[in-house]
């Protein structure tokens, strides 16, 4: 090859390499080039074991034993032949087809992985050490995660549902159905919904001052045809619904009791026969619409009520129930282990660049190209 191509191929080669000894999961590996007699060499020095399965136990050593079962000169024994075939595979194409479910074979092998982790971690292994392993034994399909301290509702459903039932140091004793949320998968470009098994162990949890102000509040809503809030029964115009809510709010500075009033006029419905009280509090979380909780959290007293105040949902008035300072709140840190269930997204054809032979562009009845690929 050209003098000046050589170190672009060498530079190439050595980072392919270098991915898939990563791969391996041992510690600090040493991959350097060299040159012997004006060729080049690239060579690989492994300090210990890599990460084994199962899978390499069937495959390299051949013999009915599970990883736990195997002595040191046999872990190093398969680790060298699981690095030979991975550091030694010839770079080559792989022809895959499309696939959108995952094969009933497929997804109980996935189960088979994450109960022998679970077992493991119920046998008193350490949870991150167990996870670290699987994630590096099966990268892309089971990611180990530790989480920063959160509040329980920055958790995801299912994963919360088990945080709040365990002790700090413990973890769920059976699988647990994770997922639900929407990704952009990585492959294709397609969304998609999160789906897998997990294994979740509570490592800490504390209290923290999660609001600097929260305020229980009640409120009376009058409405006006046109807005989303408004009844279909509602004829009035804006201006007619404020000569109403200032009679309201002139009644309840006279003496009138405001959950009477709210009771007897609010047309939120959700909250009117509770006497307008809210079943959430009032922070600066967004929850409720930016006028409307600017206007509660203005409230300095308990027993406040607020003048006049215009959203998007009509006027209201708004009553100061309960006001909190600095309320805090638990904060979880937690650690997961999680095997995807999704499908791979790419189907094993068994055809590689051995079988190539010929590629064409054609173009279909729609005048749509697409490729012709021939093999032997």
């Amino acid at each position: 090859m050209p003098d000046e191509d050589q170190q672009d191929i060498i530079d190439g080669v050595l980072n392919v390499i270098e991915k898939r000894v990563n791969g391996l999961g041992v510690a600090e590996p040493n991959i350097y080039v060299s040159e012997i007699a004006e060729e080049y060499h690239i060579t690989v020095e492994l300090a210990e074991t890599a990460t084994i399965s199962q899978e390499d136990v069937d495959t390299y050593l051949g013999e009915e034993k599970t990883v736990a079962d195997l002595t040191d000169d046999e872990k190093k024994l398969v680790s060298l032949e699981k690095a030979k075939a991975t550091v030694g595979k010839t770079i080559q194409l792989e022809f895959k087809e499309r696939k959108d479910t995952l094969d009933p074979q497929e997804k109980d092998k996935i189960k088979e992985n994450a109960l022998e982790a679970l077992n493991k971690v119920n046998n008193g292994e350490e949870f991150s050490l167990v996870g670290l392993e699987e994630q590096q034994a099966y990268p892309g399909q089971v990611t180990y995660e530790k989480s920063n301290y959160v509040f329980e509702d920055e958790i995801s459903s299912r994963v919360k549902e088990t945080i709040l039932s365990l002790e700090v140091g413990e973890h769920n004793e059976e699988l647990i159905e994770t997922g639900g949320a929407y990704i952009i998968d990585a492959q294709t470009g397609n969304e998609i919904q999160e789906a897998g098994l997990s294994i979740v162990k509570l490592t800490d949890k504390k209290e923290d001052v999660k609001n600097a102000k929260e305020v229980h509040a009640s409120h009376i809503l009058i409405t006006w045809a046109g807005l989303e809030s408004a009844d279909a029964s509602i004829t009035r115009t804006e201006d007619e619904a404020y000569t109403i809510i200032k009679d309201l709010e002139n009644k309840i500075e006279n003496g009138a009791d405001f959950a009477s009033v709210a009771i007897e006029n609010s047309e939120d419905k959700a909250n009117s026969a509770d006497g307008g009280v809210l079943p959430t509090t009032v922070t600066d979380n967004g929850y409720y619409v930016y006028d409307f909780e600017q206007a509660a959290l203005a409230f300095e007293n308990q027993g406040e009520v607020s003048e006049i105040v215009k959203t998007k949902l009509g006027y209201h008035l708004i009553k100061a129930d309960e006001i909190d300072a600095n309320v805090t709140y638990t904060k979880y840190q937690y650690e997961t282990i999680t095997y995807s269930t999704l499908p791979d997204p790419w189907k094993e054809t068994g055809l590689t660049g051995e079988h190539f032979v010929h590629a064409d562009v054609q173009l279909d009845n729609f005048f749509q190209p697409y490729v012709l690929i021939q093999f032997n």
